[in-house]
Protein backbone atom coordinates (compact mmCIF):
# COMPACT_ATOMS: atom_id res chain seq x y z
CA UNK A 1 0.00 0.00 0.00
CA UNK A 2 1.89 3.16 -1.16
CA UNK A 3 1.82 6.05 1.99
CA UNK A 4 0.48 9.12 1.65
CA UNK A 5 3.03 12.06 1.43
CA UNK A 6 -0.16 14.09 3.00
CA UNK A 7 -0.15 12.18 6.00
CA UNK A 8 2.83 13.41 6.94
CA UNK A 9 1.62 17.02 7.04
CA UNK A 10 -1.31 16.05 9.01
CA UNK A 11 0.13 14.07 11.79
CA UNK A 12 2.80 17.57 12.02
CA UNK A 13 4.05 17.45 15.83
CA UNK A 14 5.04 13.45 14.96
CA UNK A 15 6.98 14.51 12.72
CA UNK A 16 8.62 17.90 13.98
CA UNK A 17 9.51 15.65 17.41
CA UNK A 18 11.16 12.60 14.76
CA UNK A 19 13.50 15.28 13.10
CA UNK A 20 14.15 17.02 16.26
CA UNK A 21 15.55 14.36 17.83
CA UNK A 22 16.95 11.83 15.10
CA UNK A 23 17.57 14.12 12.27
CA UNK A 24 19.02 17.60 13.06
CA UNK A 25 21.98 16.37 15.34
CA UNK A 26 22.75 14.75 11.99
CA UNK A 27 23.11 18.02 9.13
CA UNK A 28 26.29 19.43 10.22
CA UNK A 29 27.92 22.18 7.92
CA UNK A 30 29.89 19.54 6.07
CA UNK A 31 26.94 18.23 4.96
CA UNK A 32 26.27 18.73 0.82
CA UNK A 33 22.43 18.97 1.31
CA UNK A 34 20.42 19.65 4.34
CA UNK A 35 17.69 18.08 4.65
CA UNK A 36 13.87 19.62 4.54
CA UNK A 37 10.64 17.92 4.35
CA UNK A 38 8.74 17.93 0.93
CA UNK A 39 6.16 19.83 1.93
CA UNK A 40 8.27 22.79 2.73
CA UNK A 41 10.89 22.88 -0.12
CA UNK A 42 9.12 25.13 -2.39
CA UNK A 43 8.53 27.70 0.81
CA UNK A 44 10.21 31.17 0.56
CA UNK A 45 12.41 32.54 3.53
CA UNK A 46 9.60 34.78 5.18
CA UNK A 47 7.22 32.11 5.44
CA UNK A 48 9.50 29.90 7.52
CA UNK A 49 10.49 33.19 9.46
CA UNK A 50 6.86 33.82 10.39
CA UNK A 51 6.33 30.48 11.24
CA UNK A 52 8.83 29.64 13.54
CA UNK A 53 7.80 33.42 15.34
CA UNK A 54 10.93 34.50 16.09
CA UNK A 55 11.20 35.90 19.34
CA UNK A 56 7.95 34.59 20.18
CA UNK A 57 7.19 33.35 23.95
CA UNK A 58 4.35 31.73 23.52
CA UNK A 59 3.19 28.85 21.08
CA UNK A 60 4.26 25.66 20.12
CA UNK A 61 8.74 25.34 21.16
CA UNK A 62 9.32 22.44 19.01
CA UNK A 63 7.25 23.45 16.03
CA UNK A 64 9.02 26.94 16.41
CA UNK A 65 12.13 25.65 16.53
CA UNK A 66 12.08 22.73 13.48
CA UNK A 67 10.78 26.02 11.41
CA UNK A 68 14.27 28.01 12.30
CA UNK A 69 15.91 24.74 11.42
CA UNK A 70 14.37 24.90 7.94
CA UNK A 71 14.71 27.75 7.46
CA UNK A 72 19.04 28.00 8.35
CA UNK A 73 18.97 24.88 6.64
CA UNK A 74 17.43 26.15 3.57
CA UNK A 75 20.34 29.26 3.73
CA UNK A 76 23.01 26.35 3.49
CA UNK A 77 21.78 24.43 0.45
CA UNK A 78 21.48 27.91 -1.32
CA UNK A 79 25.16 28.95 -0.03
CA UNK A 80 23.44 32.05 1.12
CA UNK A 81 25.47 33.33 4.29
CA UNK A 82 23.47 36.14 5.31
CA UNK A 83 20.58 33.56 5.25
CA UNK A 84 22.55 31.09 7.55
CA UNK A 85 23.19 33.88 10.26
CA UNK A 86 19.51 34.71 10.45
CA UNK A 87 19.05 31.11 10.85
CA UNK A 88 21.58 30.78 13.78
CA UNK A 89 20.04 34.17 14.81
CA UNK A 90 16.15 32.84 14.81
CA UNK A 91 17.34 29.65 16.72
CA UNK A 92 19.50 31.52 19.62
CA UNK A 93 16.59 33.28 20.38
CA UNK A 94 15.14 30.31 22.13
CA UNK A 95 17.73 28.92 23.27
CA UNK A 96 19.84 28.83 26.65
CA UNK A 97 22.44 31.23 27.37
CA UNK A 98 24.86 29.07 26.59
CA UNK A 99 23.66 27.36 23.24
CA UNK A 100 22.91 31.15 22.69
CA UNK A 101 26.57 31.87 22.84
CA UNK A 102 27.74 29.13 20.64
CA UNK A 103 25.11 30.09 18.03
CA UNK A 104 26.87 33.46 17.99
CA UNK A 105 30.40 32.13 18.00
CA UNK A 106 28.86 30.47 14.51
CA UNK A 107 27.77 33.60 13.24
CA UNK A 108 30.76 35.31 13.87
CA UNK A 109 32.98 32.72 12.40
CA UNK A 110 30.47 32.93 8.83
CA UNK A 111 30.57 36.97 9.50
CA UNK A 112 33.00 38.86 11.10
CA UNK A 113 35.12 39.68 8.04
CA UNK A 114 31.59 41.16 6.90
CA UNK A 115 30.44 44.63 6.43
CA UNK A 116 26.71 43.86 6.83
CA UNK A 117 23.89 46.06 8.60
CA UNK A 118 23.41 43.36 11.06
CA UNK A 119 26.93 41.56 11.33
CA UNK A 120 28.88 40.72 12.69
CA UNK A 121 27.21 43.34 15.17
CA UNK A 122 24.32 41.24 16.01
CA UNK A 123 26.65 37.99 17.07
CA UNK A 124 28.88 40.16 19.47
CA UNK A 125 25.49 42.12 20.78
CA UNK A 126 23.50 38.90 21.52
CA UNK A 127 26.88 37.58 23.19
CA UNK A 128 27.34 40.66 25.75
CA UNK A 129 23.29 40.14 26.82
CA UNK A 130 23.52 36.31 27.35
CA UNK A 131 27.06 36.51 29.44
CA UNK A 132 25.43 39.55 30.97
CA UNK A 133 22.66 36.94 32.31
CA UNK A 134 25.05 34.29 32.86
CA UNK A 135 27.19 36.76 35.09
CA UNK A 136 30.12 37.12 32.73
CA UNK A 137 29.99 41.54 33.20
CA UNK A 138 33.85 41.65 31.60
CA UNK A 139 32.57 39.20 29.35
CA UNK A 140 29.63 40.95 28.48
CA UNK A 141 31.35 44.93 28.42
CA UNK A 142 33.96 43.26 26.03
CA UNK A 143 31.08 41.85 23.59
CA UNK A 144 29.19 45.17 24.25
CA UNK A 145 31.47 47.32 22.95
CA UNK A 146 32.64 45.07 20.23
CA UNK A 147 28.99 45.63 19.01
CA UNK A 148 29.05 49.05 19.66
CA UNK A 149 32.07 49.32 16.89
CA UNK A 150 30.36 47.45 14.13
CA UNK A 151 26.84 49.37 14.88
CA UNK A 152 28.25 52.70 14.56
CA UNK A 153 30.16 51.94 11.46
CA UNK A 154 26.59 50.67 9.77
CA UNK A 155 24.87 53.28 11.37
CA UNK A 156 22.59 50.19 13.43
CA UNK A 157 20.68 52.63 15.94
CA UNK A 158 19.00 49.57 17.03
CA UNK A 159 22.04 47.91 17.77
CA UNK A 160 23.67 51.30 19.72
CA UNK A 161 20.10 51.20 21.57
CA UNK A 162 20.91 47.39 23.21
CA UNK A 163 24.51 48.03 23.61
CA UNK A 164 23.63 51.39 25.57
CA UNK A 165 21.01 49.53 27.87
CA UNK A 166 23.71 46.55 28.28
CA UNK A 167 26.17 49.36 29.25
CA UNK A 168 23.36 51.25 31.04
CA UNK A 169 22.99 47.95 33.45
CA UNK A 170 26.17 47.45 34.18
CA UNK A 171 26.67 50.69 35.62
CA UNK A 172 23.68 50.24 37.53
CA UNK A 173 24.70 46.79 39.20
CA UNK A 174 27.84 48.63 40.12
CA UNK A 175 26.60 51.27 41.60
CA UNK A 176 26.95 54.02 39.03
CA UNK A 177 23.24 54.91 39.62
CA UNK A 178 23.56 58.49 38.73
CA UNK A 179 25.33 57.78 35.03
CA UNK A 180 23.11 54.65 34.77
CA UNK A 181 19.56 56.53 34.99
CA UNK A 182 21.39 58.95 32.32
CA UNK A 183 22.29 56.65 29.90
CA UNK A 184 18.63 54.56 30.30
CA UNK A 185 16.54 57.44 30.09
CA UNK A 186 18.65 58.59 26.79
CA UNK A 187 16.97 55.62 25.45
CA UNK A 188 13.66 55.56 27.02
CA UNK A 189 11.78 56.68 24.29
CA UNK A 190 13.46 54.25 21.76
CA UNK A 191 12.85 51.13 24.47
CA UNK A 192 9.10 51.49 23.54
CA UNK A 193 9.49 50.12 20.16
CA UNK A 194 11.43 46.67 21.09
CA UNK A 195 10.14 43.90 22.78
CA UNK A 196 10.05 44.12 26.61
CA UNK A 197 12.80 46.74 26.80
CA UNK A 198 10.64 49.70 27.88
CA UNK A 199 9.82 47.72 31.58
CA UNK A 200 13.25 46.48 31.96
CA UNK A 201 14.49 49.82 31.27
CA UNK A 202 11.41 51.16 33.68
CA UNK A 203 12.77 49.07 36.32
CA UNK A 204 16.41 49.54 36.28
CA UNK A 205 15.83 53.56 36.55
CA UNK A 206 13.14 52.87 39.60
CA UNK A 207 16.16 50.78 41.18
CA UNK A 208 18.30 53.73 40.80
CA UNK A 209 16.35 55.84 42.27
CA UNK A 210 15.45 53.74 45.00
CA UNK A 211 19.07 53.05 45.85
CA UNK A 212 19.85 56.91 45.72
CA UNK A 213 16.80 57.73 48.20
CA UNK A 214 15.07 59.82 45.80
CA UNK A 215 11.62 59.02 46.36
CA UNK A 216 9.14 60.86 44.33
CA UNK A 217 11.29 59.65 41.44
CA UNK A 218 11.26 56.07 42.39
CA UNK A 219 7.76 55.84 42.87
CA UNK A 220 6.95 57.37 39.63
CA UNK A 221 8.82 55.16 37.64
CA UNK A 222 7.69 52.14 39.71
CA UNK A 223 4.25 52.92 39.07
CA UNK A 224 5.17 53.06 35.04
CA UNK A 225 6.56 49.85 35.27
CA UNK A 226 3.56 48.48 36.41
CA UNK A 227 1.41 50.30 34.33
CA UNK A 228 3.47 48.66 31.36
CA UNK A 229 3.70 45.10 32.50
CA UNK A 230 -0.05 45.15 33.30
CA UNK A 231 -0.74 46.64 29.53
CA UNK A 232 1.51 44.01 28.07
CA UNK A 233 0.03 41.04 30.78
CA UNK A 234 3.65 40.50 31.87
CA UNK A 235 3.38 38.51 35.10
CA UNK A 236 6.90 38.28 35.54
CA UNK A 237 7.83 42.32 35.58
CA UNK A 238 3.97 42.95 37.38
CA UNK A 239 5.88 41.16 40.23
CA UNK A 240 8.91 42.52 40.21
CA UNK A 241 7.55 45.74 40.67
CA UNK A 242 5.68 44.59 43.29
CA UNK A 243 8.63 43.27 45.23
CA UNK A 244 10.75 46.22 44.68
CA UNK A 245 7.81 48.34 46.20
CA UNK A 246 8.09 45.49 49.12
CA UNK A 247 12.47 46.63 49.11
CA UNK A 248 11.25 50.32 49.48
CA UNK A 249 9.18 49.60 52.03
CA UNK A 250 11.80 47.60 54.10
CA UNK A 251 13.80 51.14 53.71
CA UNK A 252 10.81 52.56 55.63
CA UNK A 253 11.13 50.12 58.13
CA UNK A 254 7.69 49.25 57.17
CA UNK A 255 8.71 45.27 57.52
CA UNK A 256 4.53 43.98 57.70
CA UNK A 257 4.30 45.87 53.85
CA UNK A 258 7.94 44.88 52.82
CA UNK A 259 7.44 41.28 53.48
CA UNK A 260 3.60 40.83 51.65
CA UNK A 261 5.05 42.48 48.77
CA UNK A 262 8.44 40.63 48.52
CA UNK A 263 6.29 36.99 49.08
CA UNK A 264 3.89 38.49 46.21
CA UNK A 265 6.58 38.63 43.78
CA UNK A 266 8.91 36.00 44.93
CA UNK A 267 6.09 33.40 43.37
CA UNK A 268 7.36 34.65 40.01
CA UNK A 269 11.09 34.23 40.60
CA UNK A 270 12.69 32.64 38.03
CA UNK A 271 16.69 33.53 37.45
CA UNK A 272 19.28 33.31 40.80
CA UNK A 273 19.61 36.73 40.86
CA UNK A 274 15.89 37.30 41.66
CA UNK A 275 16.18 34.09 44.63
CA UNK A 276 19.20 35.86 45.47
CA UNK A 277 17.37 39.51 46.83
CA UNK A 278 13.82 37.56 47.97
CA UNK A 279 16.18 35.59 50.09
CA UNK A 280 18.35 38.82 50.98
CA UNK A 281 15.57 41.11 52.14
CA UNK A 282 13.50 38.62 53.57
CA UNK A 283 16.29 37.65 55.73
CA UNK A 284 17.03 41.23 56.77
CA UNK A 285 13.54 41.84 57.45
CA UNK A 286 13.52 38.96 59.94
CA UNK A 287 16.76 40.43 61.54
CA UNK A 288 14.91 43.61 62.35
CA UNK A 289 11.91 41.80 64.02
CA UNK A 290 14.68 39.84 66.12
CA UNK A 291 13.35 36.84 64.77
CA UNK A 292 17.54 35.37 64.63
CA UNK A 293 16.42 31.97 63.32
CA UNK A 294 14.08 33.00 60.65
CA UNK A 295 17.15 35.67 59.44
CA UNK A 296 19.62 32.67 59.37
CA UNK A 297 17.61 30.63 57.68
CA UNK A 298 17.20 33.08 54.53
CA UNK A 299 20.27 34.31 54.55
CA UNK A 300 21.70 30.30 54.37
CA UNK A 301 19.46 30.38 51.47
CA UNK A 302 20.67 33.41 49.56
CA UNK A 303 24.35 32.11 50.51
CA UNK A 304 23.55 28.84 48.89
CA UNK A 305 21.92 30.84 44.92
CA UNK A 306 25.19 32.77 45.70
CA UNK A 307 27.30 28.94 46.08
CA UNK A 308 25.52 27.52 42.63
CA UNK A 309 26.58 30.63 40.87
CA UNK A 310 29.80 31.86 41.94
CA UNK A 311 30.21 34.12 38.83
CA UNK A 312 27.25 36.12 39.71
CA UNK A 313 28.73 38.25 42.21
CA UNK A 314 26.20 41.52 42.91
CA UNK A 315 26.37 43.09 45.87
CA UNK A 316 24.10 42.10 47.56
CA UNK A 317 26.46 38.99 48.01
CA UNK A 318 28.98 41.17 50.05
CA UNK A 319 26.17 41.78 52.31
CA UNK A 320 25.30 37.99 52.91
CA UNK A 321 28.69 37.08 54.20
CA UNK A 322 29.35 40.28 56.17
CA UNK A 323 26.02 38.58 58.08
CA UNK A 324 27.95 35.70 58.73
CA UNK A 325 31.14 36.72 59.79
CA UNK A 326 29.13 39.19 62.59
CA UNK A 327 26.63 35.98 63.17
CA UNK A 328 29.69 33.40 63.47
CA UNK A 329 31.90 36.33 66.02
CA UNK A 330 28.69 36.67 68.13
CA UNK A 331 28.24 32.18 68.49
CA UNK A 332 31.80 32.32 69.44
CA UNK A 333 32.00 30.11 66.21
CA UNK A 334 35.43 30.66 65.42
CA UNK A 335 35.84 28.23 62.01
CA UNK A 336 32.69 29.22 60.36
CA UNK A 337 33.76 33.04 61.36
CA UNK A 338 37.07 32.61 59.38
CA UNK A 339 35.43 30.71 56.65
CA UNK A 340 33.07 33.75 56.29
CA UNK A 341 35.97 36.70 56.97
CA UNK A 342 37.76 34.77 53.72
CA UNK A 343 34.55 34.42 51.55
CA UNK A 344 34.18 38.23 52.58
CA UNK A 345 37.82 39.19 51.32
CA UNK A 346 37.32 36.98 48.04
CA UNK A 347 34.21 38.73 47.25
CA UNK A 348 35.15 41.90 48.08
CA UNK A 349 38.45 41.84 45.76
CA UNK A 350 36.15 40.16 42.77
CA UNK A 351 34.02 43.23 43.57
CA UNK A 352 36.70 45.86 43.60
CA UNK A 353 38.53 44.08 40.75
CA UNK A 354 35.14 44.54 38.55
CA UNK A 355 34.38 48.12 39.48
CA UNK A 356 38.26 49.29 38.74
CA UNK A 357 37.70 47.10 35.27
CA UNK A 358 34.50 47.63 34.14
CA UNK A 359 34.53 51.35 35.09
CA UNK A 360 37.81 51.78 33.13
CA UNK A 361 36.71 50.11 30.15
CA UNK A 362 33.39 51.93 30.04
CA UNK A 363 35.39 55.49 30.58
CA UNK A 364 38.27 54.22 28.05
CA UNK A 365 36.26 52.50 25.50
CA UNK A 366 32.90 53.64 25.63
CA UNK A 367 32.44 57.15 27.18
CA UNK A 368 35.36 58.30 25.45
CA UNK A 369 34.61 56.79 22.13
CA UNK A 370 31.04 58.30 22.27
CA UNK A 371 32.42 61.56 23.03
CA UNK A 372 34.59 61.62 20.19
CA UNK A 373 32.00 59.99 17.95
CA UNK A 374 30.19 62.86 18.73
CA UNK A 375 32.93 65.76 17.88
CA UNK A 376 33.49 63.37 14.55
CA UNK A 377 29.67 63.98 14.02
CA UNK A 378 30.30 67.52 13.96
CA UNK A 379 33.90 67.66 11.90
CA UNK A 380 32.62 65.78 9.29
CA UNK A 381 29.14 67.77 8.73
CA UNK A 382 31.31 70.76 8.87
CA UNK A 383 33.86 69.58 6.10
CA UNK A 384 30.51 68.55 4.24
CA UNK A 385 29.11 72.06 3.95
CA UNK A 386 32.36 73.52 3.65
CA UNK A 387 34.39 71.73 1.36
CA UNK A 388 35.87 74.36 -0.54
CA UNK A 389 36.89 76.37 2.44
CA UNK A 390 38.23 76.84 5.78
CA UNK A 391 35.66 77.14 7.82
CA UNK A 392 35.71 73.47 9.54
CA UNK A 393 38.80 74.70 10.73
CA UNK A 394 37.99 77.76 12.00
CA UNK A 395 34.72 75.76 13.63
CA UNK A 396 37.38 73.16 15.33
CA UNK A 397 39.06 76.70 16.73
CA UNK A 398 36.18 78.25 18.07
CA UNK A 399 34.84 74.76 19.27
CA UNK A 400 38.16 74.83 20.95
CA UNK A 401 38.12 78.08 22.55
CA UNK A 402 34.48 77.43 23.48
CA UNK A 403 35.35 74.20 25.78
CA UNK A 404 38.41 76.00 26.73
CA UNK A 405 36.04 79.16 28.04
CA UNK A 406 33.49 76.37 29.37
CA UNK A 407 36.22 75.08 31.27
CA UNK A 408 38.04 77.81 32.87
CA UNK A 409 34.08 78.84 33.90
CA UNK A 410 33.34 75.64 35.15
CA UNK A 411 36.64 76.00 37.43
CA UNK A 412 36.36 79.79 38.21
CA UNK A 413 32.40 79.31 39.30
CA UNK A 414 33.40 75.98 41.58
CA UNK A 415 36.02 78.11 42.83
CA UNK A 416 33.46 80.78 43.58
CA UNK A 417 30.70 78.08 45.00
CA UNK A 418 33.63 77.37 47.48
CA UNK A 419 33.88 80.61 48.74
CA UNK A 420 30.61 81.61 48.94
CA UNK A 421 29.98 78.60 51.08
CA UNK A 422 32.73 79.19 53.33
CA UNK A 423 31.41 82.71 53.67
CA UNK A 424 28.09 81.46 54.66
CA UNK A 425 29.70 78.94 57.33
CA UNK A 426 32.10 80.79 58.65
CA UNK A 427 30.28 84.31 59.23
CA UNK A 428 28.46 83.34 62.20
CA UNK A 429 28.06 87.47 63.12
CA UNK A 430 26.24 88.69 59.98
CA UNK A 431 23.12 90.61 60.84
CA UNK A 432 19.92 88.68 59.96
CA UNK A 433 16.37 90.63 59.56
CA UNK A 434 15.27 90.02 63.17
CA UNK A 435 18.55 92.26 64.21
CA UNK A 436 17.69 94.79 61.81
CA UNK A 437 14.19 95.41 63.27
CA UNK A 438 15.63 95.24 67.12
CA UNK A 439 17.82 98.31 65.91
CA UNK A 440 14.81 100.40 64.48
CA UNK A 441 11.97 99.56 66.69
CA UNK A 442 12.96 102.65 68.27
CA UNK A 443 12.13 104.44 65.93
CA UNK A 444 8.94 106.78 66.74
CA UNK A 445 7.96 108.93 64.16
CA UNK A 446 5.45 108.47 61.62
CA UNK A 447 5.97 106.99 58.32
CA UNK A 448 4.19 108.30 55.44
CA UNK A 449 1.67 109.16 57.67
CA UNK A 450 1.42 105.43 59.46
CA UNK A 451 1.08 106.53 63.21
CA UNK A 452 4.33 105.19 65.71
CA UNK A 453 1.79 103.48 67.33
CA UNK A 454 1.32 101.31 64.41
CA UNK A 455 4.31 101.00 63.24
CA UNK A 456 5.71 99.57 66.99
CA UNK A 457 2.31 96.90 66.66
CA UNK A 458 3.99 95.93 63.55
CA UNK A 459 7.10 95.44 64.56
CA UNK A 460 6.12 93.37 67.42
CA UNK A 461 4.12 91.25 65.50
CA UNK A 462 6.57 90.76 62.79
CA UNK A 463 9.25 90.00 65.51
CA UNK A 464 6.80 87.04 66.34
CA UNK A 465 6.36 85.92 63.19
CA UNK A 466 10.27 85.10 62.56
CA UNK A 467 10.90 84.15 66.19
CA UNK A 468 7.51 81.07 65.67
CA UNK A 469 8.72 80.53 62.16
CA UNK A 470 5.59 81.36 61.04
CA UNK A 471 6.87 82.18 57.63
CA UNK A 472 6.98 78.34 56.91
CA UNK A 473 3.84 78.69 55.78
CA UNK A 474 3.36 78.04 52.13
CA UNK A 475 0.18 80.41 51.88
CA UNK A 476 1.59 83.63 53.38
CA UNK A 477 0.61 86.21 51.17
CA UNK A 478 1.10 90.72 51.99
CA UNK A 479 -2.80 90.42 52.16
CA UNK A 480 -3.52 87.70 54.75
CA UNK A 481 -0.81 88.90 56.86
CA UNK A 482 -2.12 92.33 57.02
CA UNK A 483 -4.96 91.07 58.05
CA UNK A 484 -3.26 89.17 60.75
CA UNK A 485 -1.49 91.95 61.98
CA UNK A 486 -5.39 93.95 62.07
CA UNK A 487 -3.52 96.36 59.48
CA UNK A 488 -3.87 97.11 55.70
CA UNK A 489 -1.75 95.67 52.85
CA UNK A 490 0.22 99.49 52.33
CA UNK A 491 1.24 99.78 55.67
CA UNK A 492 2.78 96.58 56.10
CA UNK A 493 4.60 96.73 52.61
CA UNK A 494 6.10 100.64 53.73
CA UNK A 495 6.74 99.50 56.98
CA UNK A 496 8.92 96.14 55.79
CA UNK A 497 10.45 97.86 53.16
CA UNK A 498 11.42 100.55 56.06
CA UNK A 499 13.11 98.55 58.53
CA UNK A 500 14.12 95.88 56.41
CA UNK A 501 15.62 97.70 53.33
CA UNK A 502 13.46 95.11 51.08
CA UNK A 503 9.92 94.76 49.78
CA UNK A 504 7.66 92.04 51.10
CA UNK A 505 8.35 89.18 48.96
CA UNK A 506 12.35 89.31 49.48
CA UNK A 507 11.85 89.65 52.90
CA UNK A 508 9.92 86.25 53.26
CA UNK A 509 12.05 84.60 50.63
CA UNK A 510 15.24 85.27 52.89
CA UNK A 511 13.41 84.51 56.31
CA UNK A 512 13.24 81.16 54.60
CA UNK A 513 16.25 80.73 53.00
CA UNK A 514 18.27 81.69 55.96
CA UNK A 515 15.88 79.12 58.16
CA UNK A 516 16.77 76.76 55.54
CA UNK A 517 20.77 76.98 55.49
CA UNK A 518 20.85 76.61 59.78
CA UNK A 519 18.24 73.98 59.46
CA UNK A 520 21.15 72.10 56.81
CA UNK A 521 24.06 72.41 59.35
CA UNK A 522 22.40 71.21 62.49
CA UNK A 523 19.74 68.25 60.73
CA UNK A 524 21.22 65.43 58.74
CA UNK A 525 17.58 64.12 58.66
CA UNK A 526 16.40 67.11 56.31
CA UNK A 527 19.95 66.39 53.77
CA UNK A 528 18.10 63.47 53.16
CA UNK A 529 15.02 64.90 51.34
CA UNK A 530 14.64 65.81 47.64
CA UNK A 531 15.05 69.14 46.65
CA UNK A 532 11.54 69.18 46.15
CA UNK A 533 10.75 67.89 49.39
CA UNK A 534 13.24 70.71 51.41
CA UNK A 535 11.49 73.50 49.03
CA UNK A 536 8.13 72.70 50.40
CA UNK A 537 8.78 72.07 54.07
CA UNK A 538 10.02 75.68 54.16
CA UNK A 539 6.72 77.02 52.43
CA UNK A 540 8.52 77.63 48.53
CA UNK A 541 5.38 75.80 46.05
CA UNK A 542 7.99 74.25 43.83
CA UNK A 543 12.11 73.05 43.61
CA UNK A 544 12.71 75.42 40.81
CA UNK A 545 11.76 78.41 42.96
CA UNK A 546 13.19 77.75 45.27
CA UNK A 547 16.98 76.78 44.12
CA UNK A 548 16.53 79.97 42.15
CA UNK A 549 15.91 81.93 45.79
CA UNK A 550 18.57 80.04 47.18
CA UNK A 551 20.97 80.73 44.74
CA UNK A 552 20.24 84.22 44.64
CA UNK A 553 20.13 85.18 48.53
CA UNK A 554 23.98 83.33 48.65
CA UNK A 555 25.74 82.55 45.57
CA UNK A 556 25.53 79.03 45.45
CA UNK A 557 22.59 76.26 44.80
CA UNK A 558 20.79 74.18 47.62
CA UNK A 559 22.22 70.95 46.00
CA UNK A 560 26.02 72.18 45.92
CA UNK A 561 25.68 73.26 49.72
CA UNK A 562 24.20 70.04 51.22
CA UNK A 563 27.36 68.16 49.32
CA UNK A 564 29.47 70.88 50.73
CA UNK A 565 28.12 69.75 54.56
CA UNK A 566 28.22 66.22 54.06
CA UNK A 567 31.94 66.96 52.90
CA UNK A 568 33.00 68.63 55.92
CA UNK A 569 31.06 66.42 58.41
CA UNK A 570 33.25 63.09 56.67
CA UNK A 571 36.44 65.13 57.23
CA UNK A 572 36.01 65.94 60.92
Amino acid sequence: MQSNPLLLVSNFKIVVVFFFLFGLKGFSQTDKVYFIPDSLKGKSYKYLYEKNNFYSRKGDSIKELFYAKMYLHKGKNEKDTIRVANGYSQILAKSSPNVAISYSDSILALTKSMNHYLYPSYAYMTKGIYNYSLGYYEKSLKNYLLARDYAVKNNNKQHLFYVNKGIANIKRIFGNYEESIEVSKLNLEESKKHFQSHIVMLYGISYCYLQLKEIDSFLLYNKKGKQESLKRKDEYWYYSFIKQKGYYAYQRDDLKEALDSINKGAVYDKIPADYLNTYYYKGMIFNKLNKKGKAFSYFKKADSVYNKNPKDILPDVRNVQEYFVKYYGENQDFDNQLKYINRLLLVDSILDSYRKNLNETIKKEYDRPRLLAEKQTIIDSLEKDNKQSNYAIWGLIGLSILILTLTIRFYYLQRQYRTRFNTLIQDTTKENTLEKVERKIEIKEELEGISAHIITSVLNQLKTFEDETQFLDKTITLANLSKRFNTNSSYLSKIVNHYNDKNFNSYLTELRINHCIEQLQTNKGLRNYTIKAIAEDIGFKNSESFSKAFFKTTGIYPSYFIKQIEKQEKVA
